[in-house]
């Protein structure tokens, strides 16, 4: 007899123990992330931590939008100093920990909808191991593990996670005291999430989201439990107009790029988005520095397929939803993951403009809902109702994206094999050319550096960095003269950067220019103490 999907038969052979799939996942990320300790600091790891007074001082400001993750990394410069290891290693814990969670979180989802009136006795118990293992070991997860900078990401995926995992349980627990334990864990872990980076303010739509797929109470008890998001709603709101914030200050406060609309941005995004399913289906082609064009139409043919997508898969998310209320776990699980996708991206691949277009970092936290709708999705294909074969297929999916993350990570183990892979992907970008340019210049190969340089100014005659790093390059070469307009020209639009009157300053005296290089040389010592010394964020 076949199995019927769904069924606990079905499920056998990974039907596993908690502690045994604990310990399963916890040797998968082990193993695909084994050589990231020996990954340099890479792109604006060593600005963002170590060129960072506050953290290698320790003088945090609480009141910071990302105080959690910056106190992370104070205190590992305490531990680790300037040795990367240390923190991979607290990156790849942070991971690790991550993967539980969903593995928690799926369990007790499980549970949750077994708790409904109208739920089937029989529900797949190897799920939440499936979801766990293919969050853990997929490659899109590295750019927030292997890249130290983006623990923001994951810490903060961390935090959200924990709190929707106390939620849940608030909800299953019986005992009032043990009940209000963990809605008090659940507050505490929000906050901590909200206090680590401002992707986690969806929060509160997650947890409505967990209320509708899995469980049943009165609209007034609903809200009783997201009164303190409702609060905190309100008092915003009432700050806001007690201090006279304004439409503009509103949409000022709420823009990290300047020059992007909020109508392209969504309309770029729609495409994003897109982009980063496929790369969830098909890991190939990672990119640090994607170069995505602005999409200024919704009747752009891109756009439209974009969108046609995204709205079946909502829409796809919302049936199974109604299904699975009336019976069977696996379309609830199904349609709330599918749905906590979307809801994990709506503060960067929305309406709020950032620089950058597209990072594989900012899906991370949205893909452990994907992993559970992918998970529910494999226990309903047909096939895998026979154990061997389920066993069978799920080894060999995470064993391939085992292989894909052992061998992304290897692309992170040098600035010269990072940045080679993105300008090959990205060749009309500036960021990534004048990176290649700069390992390329850190092996002493100037000439080469030179030509990237250049091709990355004829991208963008606007890309500043370009023009210091091209003026150092030329000066390395003893071609004072013409790195003497680069310095200057760098220097009219960031002024307060220190190396470029001390580097004018000797091109100056080579070139029979000493009073011009003793007047620099004294606004170098002044640049010093006015300046951290690094790049201001917008050149980073």
């Amino acid at each position: 007899m076949v199995a019927e999907p769904g069924s606990s038969t079905a499920a056998e052979g990974l039907a596993l123990a908690p502690w045994q799939a604990a310990l399963l996942v916890a040797g998968a990320v082990l193993v695909a992330y084994a050589n990231s300790f020996s990954v340099p600091f890479q792109f604006d790891d060593r600005v963002v931590i170590l060129g960072e007074p506050a953290i290698t001082g320790f003088h945090l400001d609480p009141s910071g939008r990302r105080f959690l993750g910056d106190l992370s990394f104070a205190v590992c410069y305490r531990v680790f100093g300037d040795r990367p290891a240390g923190y991979h290693a607290v990156n790849v814990a942070i991971h690790l920990a991550n993967a539980l969670l969903v593995l928690w979180l799926a369990r007790s989802l499980l549970r949750a909808h077994a708790l409904l009136p109208t739920a089937r006795a029989r529900r797949d118990e190897a799920i939440p191991f499936v979801a766990a293992l293919l969050f853990a070991v997929h490659p899109l997860q590295t750019q927030a593990v292997t890249y130290v900078a983006q623990r923001y990401a994951s810490l903060a995926a961390a935090f959200f996670l924990l709190a929707t995992n106390a939620y849940v349980r608030f909800r299953l627990t019986r005992s009032r005291r043990a009940s209000l334990g963990w809605y008090a864990l659940f507050l505490g872990a929000a906050a901590a999430a909200a206090w680590t980076k401002e992707n986690a303010f969806v929060l509160p739509l997650a947890i409505v989201l967990v209320e509708v797929a899995f469980f049943s109470a009165p609209a007034r008890r609903r809200l009783l439990f997201v009164a303190p998001f409702l609060l905190a709603a309100a008092a915003a709101v009432g700050w806001a107009a007690a201090s006279g914030v304004t439409l503009e200050r509103l949409d000022t406060a709420t823009r990290i790029g300047d020059g992007i609309s909020r109508q392209d941005y969504a309309l770029t995004q729609l495409r994003v988005v897109a982009s980063y399913l496929r790369l969830l289906v098909l890991p190939v082609g990672q990119n640090l520095d994607p170069d995505v064009a602005l999409s200024r139409s919704l009747l752009e043919p891109a756009v439209l397929l974009a969108a046609a997508l995204h709205a079946t898969l909502v829409a796809a998310g919302v049936v199974m939803l109604r299904r699975g209320r009336r019976g069977d776990a696996l379309p609830s699980l199904a349609g709330f993951g599918i749905l906590w996708f979307y809801v994990g991206l709506l503060v960067e691949s929305s309406f709020i403009p950032i620089p950058d277009l597209m990072y594989e970092h900012r899906v991370y936290l949205p893909s452990a809902g994907l992993a559970v709708a992918a998970a529910a999705a494999l226990a309903r294909v047909a096939p895998l109702a026979r154990p061997r074969v389920r066993v069978a297929v799920t080894l060999g999916l995470a064993v391939s994206l085992t292989a894909l993350t052992v061998a992304r990570n290897r692309v992170w183990q040098s600035e010269l094999a990072l940045w080679s892979d993105s300008a090959a992907k990205s060749p009309n970008k500036p960021r990534p050319l004048n990176g290649l340019g700069t390992a390329l210049a850190a092996q002493g190969d100037l000439r080469g550096a030179i030509a990237l340089y250049e091709r990355a100014l004829r991208a963008d005659p606007s890309y500043a960095k370009a023009y210091f790093n091209l003026g150092e390059a030329l000066q390395g070469l003893g071609e004072y003269a013409a790195a003497i307009p680069l310095y200057e020209w760098f220097l009219l639009r960031v002024p307060r950067y220190p190396d470029t009157y001390r580097n004018l300053a000797e091109c100056y005296r080579r070139t029979g220019k000493a009073e011009a290089a003793d007047r620099l040389d004294a606004m170098y010592a002044r640049a010093r103490l006015d300046s951290a010394g690094g790049l201001p964020p917008s050149l980073r």
